[in-house]
């Protein structure tokens, strides 16, 4: 998963502390039954470039279409609030 997250500014050691911080990162485990899902749904990290990098983890772990062992359940991944880091997105502060 290290060379997932390997760019121009990441090199493979950095890439491995990457990896050990989403590992400990606080995450929900959401059942969607209607729609044989299991969704988790990770917490955010403290900076965007790092939610950044961790979307496109996301993405291609959802691309793999892997089901939960022992049952019909696909996982799904997706970051908690999107709209905290999203570029595009402005925050209205009063």
């Amino acid at each position: 998963m290290g060379t997932l997250l390997k760019d121009k500014t990441t090199d493979m050691a950095a890439a491995r502390r990457f990896l050990q911080d989403l590992y400990v990162t606080e995450a929900d485990i959401l059942p969607k039954p209607e729609k044989s899902r299991l969704l988790v749904r990770i917490h955010n990290a403290p900076r965007p470039a790092a939610n950044k990098k961790i979307q496109k983890l996301l993405e291609h772990l959802n691309d793999t279409e892997i089901n939960f062992p022992g049952t019909q359940f696909r996982l799904h991944y997706e970051l908690a609030s999107k709209e905290l880091w999203d570029e595009n997105s402005r925050l209205e502060v009063s």
